[in-house]
């Protein structure tokens, strides 16, 4: 039996991440591709993890096409979150799984 408190969208978007270095140790910024999003977490790909690793804070930003109220443009979900799992490369998948649960409610803003 599934215990999650939102339902898990299976989507690929393009996620674009940061690191301070307070929170990982130095500074760092990555990209990847999400796998799904929920509102309390989400689980992306990336090619290489730099200095990310669990406990380390993050800062995500997701451009999703989603019409944003009162506005012609796409929207861009932000959010910070800690890194909960990072999964190593495999016979199923040549990139790193990253597993990031949201510390806050998600925000989104206008393109």
């Amino acid at each position: 039996m599934e215990r999650r408190r939102f339902v898990r969208l299976n989507v690929l978007l393009p996620v674009r991440y940061s690191a301070s270095p307070a929170e990982c140790g130095e500074l760092y910024q990555g990209q990847g591709l999400t796998r799904d999003i929920s509102l309390s977490g989400s689980y992306f790909h990336v090619s290489s993890p730099g200095p990310i690793k669990p406990g380390c804070v993050i800062s995500l930003n997701i451009d999703a096409s989603l019409p944003f109220p009162d506005s012609p443009e796409t929207s861009h979900f932000q959010a910070k979150g800690e890194v909960v799992r990072l999964e190593l490369p495999g016979p199923a998948s040549p990139y790193y799984g990253v597993a990031v649960n949201f510390l806050e409610g998600p925000s989104f803003s206008p393109s």
